[in-house]
């Protein structure tokens, strides 16, 4: 549970957690070196976590990511693979949330700089499994998709280098 709660709660205390940063002039190092060693423990070490806290937390880390290396990309793989199998979770964490932060989840989840067959196959089967439950956050999906799928850029390039 400590680890749990030390844990970031946000995207922007994640990526301070985990950016890379340099050194500083003392010596002091940063986490970036550490940061697939904690989102590997934070994504498989915590099954004593209710799912409840547990998926709230992860949504609001996601809220505001944006698809970059490192960091950004170990977060993304979080949620992708909690997906597979705790969607319905997912989506309830989602559900109280205001329609700008669930599209903001789902603009994080369904980005990519490259159009990936897997990708398309987990909205086509995200849809189908909710379209009944979940109608407003399967339109989300698919706008996101239409939207942040095969074209973003990495927040690491700025927008005079990309193409």
């Amino acid at each position: 549970m400590a680890y749990f709660e030390a844990f970031p709660n946000t995207w922007m205390e994640y990526i301070v957690t985990y950016q890379f940063v340099p050194d500083d002039k003392e010596g002091r190092k940063n986490l970036y070196s550490l940061g697939h060693k904690h989102m590997h423990a934070f994504e498989y070490k915590l099954n004593l976590i209710p799912d409840s806290s547990y998926y709230k937390k992860l949504v609001n880390i996601a809220i505001g990511a944006r698809k970059d290396a490192d960091a950004p990309s170990y977060l993304q793989g979080c949620v992708k693979d909690h997906m597979i199998n705790h969607s319905e979770e997912i989506l309830n964490a989602l559900a109280p949330l205001r329609k700008g932060h669930r599209f903001e989840f789902w603009e994080f989840y369904f980005s990519n700089i490259i159009a990936v067959e897997t990708i398309e196959e987990e909205l086509n089967r995200l849809v189908e499994l909710h379209k009944d439950c979940h109608p407003e956050d399967v339109q989300m999906m698919k706008d996101a998709f239409k939207y942040f799928y095969n074209g973003v850029n990495q927040s690491s390039v700025s927008y005079l280098e990309a193409d």
